[in-house]
């Protein structure tokens, strides 16, 4: 089975557009040290979405959904839903919540206020945790769904929702300690 991967983009203030690299899983626009609240404008296919603000933004695929994203309270979406989720990391708002769009959507990230005068840290562009791309405030990163496809080995006798179930422990009881032995 093949999926598509996420291309990720750096606008300059001069509508350059710089290329950095694909991601399978995920587009992480995290604060990075000093680790202060930034704040991130989101436009969706040209029309202006919300402002973001808190510890970061991921931009994930459907494949990612179970990475990065539900541990930052994002949903588990079937990696056959052609999406992508745009989830906040620690938002400092209860009003906002992962926002699901087509995967053929296009997401431009304007950084409002980040941190960018720290020597040697500021606000970084990660994707799938490998490549990391200080961000500007003068730059705006894009992502888009890329042409470019990996093939995926799905075992035929696997069930996806009970590797699911197993691997995350869904709806698992609670258990009780062991007892220490006298």
């Amino acid at each position: 089975r093949e999926v598509h991967l996420l291309r990720a983009q750096i606008r300059h203030s001069d509508s350059r557009l710089e290329h950095i690299g694909y991601a399978m899983n995920e587009a992480v626009i995290t604060a990075g040290p000093p680790y202060r609240v930034i704040e991130l404008g989101i436009r969706i296919d040209s029309s202006i979405g919300p402002v973001v603000r808190g510890d970061g933004i991921i931009v994930s695929t459907a494949v990612g959904s179970t990475a990065y994203n539900v541990s930052a309270g994002g949903p588990i979406v079937h990696p056959h839903v052609d999406t992508t989720l745009i989830t906040p990391i620690a938002a400092h708002s209860l009003a906002f919540r992962t926002i699901v769009v087509p995967g053929e959507s296009s997401i431009e990230i304007t950084p409002l206020q980040i941190n960018d005068e720290e020597e040697g840290g500021g606000t970084t562009l990660v994707l799938d945790g490998q490549i990391q791309r200080r961000i500007t405030s003068d730059e705006r990163v894009l992502i888009t769904r890329s042409s470019e496809t990996v093939r995926l080995v799905v075992n035929s006798a696997g069930d996806y929702w009970k590797t699911l179930a197993n691997k995350l422990h869904w709806a698992k009881p609670p258990s009780a300690l062991p007892q220490d032995p006298e």
